[in-house]
């Protein structure tokens, strides 16, 4: 089936998008005694957040007027989902007509549908047009979200794999850090730093999630010198997979505790401070 499914086949719930003319208020107009400022507020999907498809894919924004004057001009809400992968729109766009909402006042719409839920990372935009408005400035919401599914297509996935900082000295911590997509945690992580084989630690162990990516990393201190890393992956059911080697940190000697000489003089004592600096690289200090 494909991704793009007709509208047709789509599930659409319009919540309270109806005509509601105020008491006196003439029909047709766009305000009654005030301005109105027509903006809009995306409730989910949520910023950042990852949902299973299973469930289906569900929109829901709130339209807000306010402004001091009644809405009862045409207005239309037109919502989005974009495959942040390629930039595409996920499906046409959905659009909603509005009218009568009060100053204060609030319209829900709703978009529902399971067949166009597939795994991917997604951007969610809603935008609202209303003849009369006074403001045009806050007319848009976007979210970023992801979907996944329990039937995750993909093997195991790392990517973004790094070490940080990329030069140091013998008393810096380095971290080498990995992102790990699949629908199941892995048994093991290793960053084999020149040929010695070390284990990952989750990098948040409150993120359970794994579908929409999960960090691993390592700290450690490394000796003086050039160095080079690659990460191992070890997932049930699948061969154990590895990265590329990488280059880095450059590690270079430590600076010592700087000295002054003497400790202890008058005013017209001459005082020598000084402090011992060595790199492999014949380079001077930055």
């Amino acid at each position: 089936m494909s991704r793009l499914m007709p509208l047709a086949l789509a599930a659409f719930l319009l919540i309270g998008a109806f005509l509601h003319i105020s008491p006196g208020s003439p029909e047709g107009l766009s305000t009654r005694d005030g301005n109105v400022d027509i903006t809009v507020r995306i409730n989910l999907p949520q910023e950042g957040e990852s949902y299973q498809t299973e469930f289906g894919l569900y929109v829901n924004a709130t339209i807000i007027n306010m402004g001091t004057g009644w809405a009862n001009g045409s207005g239309r809400a037109s919502m989005k989902i974009i495959d942040i992968n390629n930039g595409q729109e996920a499906f046409s766009a959905f659009n909603v007509p509005f009218s009568g909402i009060e100053p204060g006042g609030q319209r829900n719409i709703t978009f529902q549908n399971w067949s166009l839920a597939y795994p991917g990372q997604f951007m969610c935009n809603v935008s609202v047009f209303y003849t009369g408005d006074s403001n045009m400035s806050n007319n848009f919401g976007e979210v970023d979200f992801s979907m996944w599914t329990a039937n995750w297509p993909f093997p195991p996935q790392i990517e973004a794999w790094s070490v940080d900082p990329k030069k140091g000295d013998t008393s810096t911590d380095f971290t080498y850090k990995v992102k790990y997509k699949h629908n199941e945690a892995p048994r093991t992580i290793w960053v084999e730093i020149d040929g010695v084989n070390h284990t990952l630690v989750e990098s948040d162990p409150g993120d359970q999630i794994f579908q929409d990516g999960k960090y691993y990393e390592f700290t450690t201190k490394l000796g003086v010198g050039d160095h080079r890393f690659r990460f191992i992956v070890d997932v049930e059911g699948y061969d154990i997979f590895d990265t590329d080697l990488s280059s880095g940190p450059w590690v270079n000697i430590s600076r010592r505790q700087g000295e002054v000489m003497p400790l202890t003089g008058y005013i017209t004592t001459p005082f020598r401070f000084s402090v011992q600096y060595g790199s492999m690289a014949n380079l001077p200090p930055a």
